[in-house]
């Protein structure tokens, strides 16, 4: 039997996709909200926002939008960009310029690299004159290659009025990395604002781990022991993915003992099936 059945819960409450009714408010992701919403209203054109992977930056991505509300346009790009012209392209059908349509049957990709970018700059002009900003949210930034990065710091400069193209790169601490290639050093030397979004604390992620049971519907049939959410921390170091994978494999393991509390034994086979247990496995993990 499936635990969700067993305890009861209307879906998987430790799933690994991003849902927008699990969120969770911890002080790291309101920190990093605030910190960004007060880069992107002052005007700064371009962000660096990192952590390591698992501790919730995509999910922060897509919620970005709704906290800066209408007066900014967003483009979220969340999937990795090889050229300068998939990237005017994908900015273009996430500003709403161009429906996903025209750029599916084949037309937009024969409109050369200059009509792209005037088209785009005309885009940000007209927001201008409306008093609106315009933000691109580009995910997975330390996989982007130099040219891609180098085309979003021109594309920012692109205007030089109030009102311009915005840039948030997001990435895992290896941008700062890539951030200091010669080439891209012009570029590192323009990031006006860095935070780093941190993991949850101990006592966050005993709050995370009751907020996601709840949201799932369980109805209060399983809850986590005070022993069993320590050995979460403890193998976990309050990664939310990390959290995710054990909690949802310790539920398992808690359902096949027909248990109505998980204890720190079933955390601790849940551990060594996913390989957390041992010390030095948890950046392994991240990289999963």
């Amino acid at each position: 039997m499936r635990y969700e059945d067993y305890y009861g819960f209307a879906d998987t409450p430790f799933g690994l996709t991003p849902a927008p009714r699990y969120h969770f408010a911890s002080v790291a992701h309101a920190n990093a909200v605030e910190s960004v919403d007060y880069a992107v209203r002052r005007g700064d054109r371009l962000i660096a926002l990192t952590g390591d992977s698992g501790t919730g930056k995509t999910t922060l991505c897509r919620r970005l939008p709704e906290c800066l509300g209408r007066e900014f346009i967003t483009a979220l790009v969340l999937d990795p960009v090889r050229s300068e012209e998939e990237l005017l392209r994908r900015l273009l059908q996430e500003f709403g310029i161009i429906s996903r349509e025209s750029a599916a049957d084949g037309r937009l990709p024969s409109i050369g690299r200059r009509r792209l970018t005037g088209t785009l700059c005309a885009f940000l002009s007209s927001l201008r004159s409306v008093g609106a900003g315009a933000l691109a949210i580009v995910d997975d930034a330390q996989n982007a290659p130099p040219p891609v990065l180098e085309a979003l710091g021109q594309l920012s400069t692109a205007d030089g009025g109030d009102r311009g193209l915005q840039v948030l790169l997001v990435g895992q601490p290896s941008l700062r990395e890539t951030m200091q290639r010669p080439e891209l050093r012009p570029l590192e030397d323009r990031i006006s604002m860095r935070h780093e979004l941190r993991p949850l604390s101990r006592h966050e992620t005993a709050g995370y781990i009751t907020h996601r049971l709840a949201v799932g519907g369980g109805d209060g049939r399983v809850s986590f022991s005070n022993g069993a959410i320590a050995r979460v921390y403890g193998c976990t170091r309050g990664v939310p993915r990390l959290v995710n994978l054990l909690c949802d494999r310790a539920l398992v393991a808690a359902c096949m003992a027909q248990a109505t509390r998980v204890l720190s034994g079933h955390v601790d086979r849940a551990a060594e099936a996913l390989d957390l247990a041992r010390p030095g496995r948890l950046l392994l993990a991240w990289a999963r």
